[in-house]
C-alpha cells in the first residue's frame, strides 16, 4: 500500500515558509499535518520494522558488550509498535510513543506497548530512559530541536540516544524541514546538553544507497 501524500495532492498544501530561521510547511500542526498527514497513512505493520531491528542490531555493534537487560528503551514515533513489541524479552522496559490516534488504537488492539505521547512533549521524568530511538520521526515533528531536546531530556547520564532522518528533508512530506547536515551539527554545538559524546554523525552506513539518510548516535555523560 502506498502512503497518501505520495499519491493524493487535494491532502496537503505544500507551499513552505521560514519562521525563525527554519522552512516550515504552511499548515496548522495539530489540526491539519497531524490529522491529514500522519493519519492518512493506510493502518499495517510496516516494513520499516526490519530497519529498525537493522539500526538497533548496528546500535549495539557499536558499543561494548552492552548489558541490556536492565534497559529502559522508548521508540520515539513507533507507528504500529512492531519495534518495542520485539524488545520486550530482551530489555526491562521498552515504550512506543506515538501522536497518531488510528496507530495507538491499532497497537493497543493488538497489546503492544504504546502511548500517545509527543516526541515535542514527552511526559516522562527526566533522566527515565537509558536508550531513545527514532527512526524518520523528526522531519515529520513541529520541531526537529525541540523533539531532540525531549529525547536528551529524558535520557539517562550513561545512556544512548539515535535517531535516523532523511537530510536534506522533503518539504513535500516533512513539516520541520532540515536542510543540510550542517544545520543539525551546528546546533548541536550551541546547545547545552550538559555534555554529550556522538558516537557516529554521517551517512547511513549499512545502506549507501540511501544517500539521503543520516544517523545521529550520542551517549549522554
Amino acid at each position: 500500500m502506498t502512503q497518501k501524500w505520495k499519491t493524493d495532492p487535494t491532502l496537503y498544501d505544500c507551499d513552505v515558509e521560514e519562521i525563525d530561521g527554519q522552512v516550515k510547511k504552511k499548515l496548522d500542526y495539530e489540526n491539519t499535518y497531524v490529522k491529514e498527514f500522519l493519519d492518512a497513512d493506510p493502518l499495517r505493520d510496516w516494513e520499516s520494522f526490519d530497519r529498525c531491528k537493522d539500526l538497533w542490531n548496528w546500535c549495539m555493534s557499536k558499543l561494548e558488550n552492552p548489558d541490556i537487560s536492565k534497559w529502559r528503551v522508548m521508540d520515539c514515533g513507533t507507528k504500529d509498535c512492531q519495534f518495542p513489541e520485539w524488545l520486550l524479552d530482551k530489555v526491562e522496559y521498552a515504550v512506543g510513543i506515538e501522536i497518531s490516534e488510528p496507530y495507538v488504537k491499532y497497537a493497543q488492539e493488538r497489546n503492544r506497548p504504546i502511548i500517545d505521547v509527543d516526541v515535542c512533549d514527552i511526559e516522562f521524568t527526566d533522566e527515565s530512559f537509558d536508550f531513545m530511538f527514532a527512526h524518520h520521526l523528526l522531519g515529520l515533528t513541529q520541531d526537529f530541536r525541540k523533539g531532540l531536546a525531549e529525547m536528551y531530556r529524558v535520557l539517562k547520564v550513561g545512556g544512548f540516544m539515535v535517531t535516523l532522518d532523511n537530510i536534506p528533508g522533503n518539504k513535500r512530506k516533512h513539516y520541520s524541514y532540515v536542510d543540510s547536515m550542517d544545520t543539525v551539527k551546528e546546533w548541536l554545538k550551541g546547545e547545552d546538553f550538559e555534555g554529550h559524546e556522538i558516537l557516529y554523525f554521517d551517512r547511513n552506513p549499512y545502506n549507501k544507497d540511501l544517500v539521503g539518510e543520516v544517523i545521529l548516535f550520542m551517549e549522554k555523560k
